[in-house]
C-alpha cells in the first residue's frame, strides 16, 4: 500500500508532463509560454485540462499520504544539522525517468523549476539556453548526487554554531530565489563573525543575469577587500 502511494508521486509527474505535451494547442510554444496558459479562459485546452486536473490532484494527494505514512513516528521528514540518512521513500526517486520525462515533455517547466525564478521573471533566450545546458549537464542523474542535494546539502543549519566560524565568509543570494530562503541566508551571515552578505534583487536560484556582479564580488573577496559590510546590489 505504502509503495503504491509513493509511486503516485512519479505517476503525477509523468501525467503532468504528458498533459502539457499532449494537449498543447496550435501556436503554443513550450519555450516561451508557461503551462498555466493551457488553462486560461478561452484556451482550447481548458476543458480537457479540467478533466485531467482532478486526477493529477488525487495522485499528488496520495503521494503526500504515502510520505506521511513512510515517516512513521518521525513526522518531521527534513534535513537535520548533520549528514542525513535518507528516508526509505527516497529510494523511489533514485531514478532518471521523472526528470527525463520533465526535460523531454515540459522543457520550459523544467527550465523555470531549475532556475527557480518567479513567474514574472523575464528570461532572455540566452538565459534559457544557459539553464538548458546546465540541465543537460545533470544527466545521467547520479542517485548519490540527488540524495546529497535533497537530504544533506540542504540540511537545517539552525543548530549549527555559526558563531564559531573563524574564516572569511561571503554569502551571495538573490531575493527572488524560489528554492532557498533569502532571509535564512541573511540570518546566517549575521551569525558568522565578519561575514559579508551581498543581496541581489533578482536572478533566481542560478543568479541569472548576475554574472558580472558575482564575479566582481568574488574578486573583491579573494583580493582581501573585506572592509565593507553587508550590502544590497540593484539589478
Amino acid at each position: 500500500m505504502r509503495r503504491t502511494l509513493l509511486a503516485c508521486g512519479i505517476a503525477s509527474s509523468l501525467l503532468y508532463a504528458l498533459m502539457i505535451w499532449a494537449i498543447r494547442y496550435e501556436g503554443y510554444n513550450l519555450f516561451s509560454q508557461v503551462p498555466s496558459e493551457l488553462t486560461a479562459v478561452g484556451a482550447p485546452t481548458q476543458r480537457l485540462w479540467a478533466l485531467l486536473g482532478p486526477i493529477y490532484t488525487l495522485l499528488v494527494a496520495a503521494f503526500g499520504w504515502g510520505i506521511w505514512r513512510s515517516a512513521g513516528r518521525n513526522r518531521a521528514v527534513r534535513g537535520c544539522p548533520t549528514a542525513v540518512v535518507q528516508p526509505s521513500f527516497a529510494k523511489l526517486f533514485n531514478r532518471q525517468l521523472p526528470l527525463w520525462a520533465l526535460r523531454t515533455f515540459a522543457p520550459s517547466t523544467m527550465v523555470r523549476m531549475v532556475a527557480a525564478v518567479p513567474k514574472g521573471f523575464a528570461m532572455r533566450s540566452e538565459d534559457a539556453r544557459f539553464v538548458t545546458e546546465f540541465i543537460d549537464s545533470l544527466f545521467p542523474v547520479s542517485p548519490e548526487g540527488v540524495d546529497f542535494d535533497a537530504f544533506v546539502s540542504n540540511a537545517d543549519v539552525n543548530d549549527y554554531n555559526l558563531e564559531a566560524v573563524n574564516v572569511p565568509a561571503l554569502i551571495v543570494h538573490t531575493e527572488d530565489d524560489q528554492l532557498a530562503s533569502h532571509e535564512a541566508s541573511k540570518r546566517a551571515a549575521e551569525r558568522i563573525p565578519g561575514a559579508r552578505f551581498v543581496s541581489l534583487e533578482s536572478g533566481g536560484h542560478l543568479m541569472i543575469g548576475q554574472t558580472e556582479v558575482v564575479r566582481d564580488e568574488l574578486a573583491d573577496f579573494f583580493g582581501q577587500k573585506r572592509d565593507r559590510g553587508p550590502r544590497r546590489v540593484a539589478s
